[in-house]
């Protein structure tokens, strides 16, 4: 009796995961961010269209965690760029396809061989290219260039190294690196410019967005970029809408037991999914969102949350970069003012994603119109006319 086997295709889970963390933004966001933070986000030259990005995104999403071969992934999803170009462009799709897989495997790769575990055992990083008609003369005479893993070099010539660059890096114990031979010197070649880099940590999300919000005016972190306000966008002052529902009753009113049961009720249930204008999903998290929460009169404003996501006035992209240690934190907030039949003053909600959940929520009951100016900034991802 012969065996028959079936493998099972593993998913990259460091490699998705990092793709996961990216924003997707249009292309002219893209071109005003700093080279440190269009690593956090996705965009496609010639695409300005939300739902054509946001079909892109998903699909290597999908490509990336089931192995699609370029080929299949073209079929499908090819129409959908052509109808944003006007005009069949095969290469720019296939390099679209293998750049961003190829950034997300080095990206995962480095997660792997940058465990402490695996750094302990495995010290030594060795530049694997492929030797074939497509590599690069650069990537070519660095095949074999032996260092370990801390050494300067790898902060400029990790992979990729330029576009469509297939080289990587295998790890080495210290033997199997004496053996082959360290490279000394090591070797002086640059990367051009957004090539060659090493991931940050933050990459896979593990940047703290609320603290990069609350100690901006402190000068620790900077806006990412050249940032504009609503006003650079010939934005109009958005118009103040009745509540769409009822508002909750405060965790002091009737106690978290009753809260958290009025809250779920509102949503539809603990955890929902959902999807903003862009197309973009967002997740609602009943647990998630009480955990960080402790409560100050805010929570009564948690049953609006569906409706500032699915039918904002705007959204804004904040991309900040630490000024001690570079990294960048990601913050997207959906605006939306309303108004109580009882009040006169309107009330602003925003609300804050981060990490594709639904982080922090703010109110406030305005005094003025400038009051906005400080929610109103950073790129406008999507603003209803």
């Amino acid at each position: 009796m012969a065996w028959e086997v079936t493998a099972d295709p593993l998913e990259p889970t460091e490699a998705l995961e990092w793709f996961r963390q990216k924003v997707v933004v249009p292309p002219e966001v893209y071109r005003a961010l700093n080279d440190k933070a269009r690593r956090r986000a996705f965009s496609v030259a010639g695409v300005a269209q939300a739902d054509i990005l946001a079909e892109v995104f998903t699909s290597l999403e999908r490509a990336i965690a089931d192995g699609t071969p370029y080929e299949e992934w073209a079929k499908n999803i090819g129409p959908r760029l052509e109808q944003a170009w006007t005009r069949p462009r095969a290469y720019r799709t296939e390099l679209i396809f293998r750049q961003n897989l190829l950034n997300s495997y080095a990206a995962g790769r480095y997660a792997q061989a940058t465990d402490p575990e695996v750094l302990k055992a495995r010290p030594y990083w060795m530049f694997d290219a492929v030797l074939d008609a497509g590599t690069t003369q650069g990537c070519r005479e660095l095949n074999g260039v032996i260092r370990r893993y801390d050494d300067a070099f790898w902060a400029q010539n990790y992979p990729p190294r330029h576009f469509g660059c297939r080289s990587g890096v295998r790890s080495l114990t210290t033997r199997e690196a004496e053996a082959r031979g360290i490279t000394e010197p090591a070797p002086t070649a640059v990367s051009p410019t957004g090539f060659g880099r090493l991931p940050d940590m933050d990459e896979w999300g593990n940047d703290m967005a609320v603290g990069a919000a609350s100690s901006a005016r402190s000068g620790t972190w900077s806006p990412a970029g050249v940032w504009k306000t609503a006003g650079d966008y010939q934005r109009p002052d958005p118009p103040v809408e009745p509540l769409p529902t009822q508002l909750l009753p405060t965790l002091d009113e009737v106690g978290r037991v009753a809260f958290e049961a009025a809250l779920v009720r509102a949503w539809g249930g603990r955890f929902v999914e959902m999807q903003d204008p862009t197309q973009a999903g967002v997740q609602l998290s009943a647990d998630y969102l009480l955990k960080h929460y402790r409560g100050d009169g805010r929570e009564r404003f948690f049953s609006l949350i569906p409706d500032v996501i699915e039918k904002p006035f705007e959204i804004w992209l904040q991309l900040w970069q630490s000024d001690v240690s570079g990294r960048v934190a990601v913050r997207k907030a959906y605006i939306k003012l309303y108004i109580q039949a009882e009040r006169k003053r309107p009330i602003l909600v925003v609300v804050e994603q981060h990490r594709g959940a639904v982080w922090e929520v703010y109110t406030q009951i305005l005094a003025r119109e400038k009051q906005l100016d400080k929610y109103r900034k950073g790129y406008l991802l999507w603003g209803r006319n």
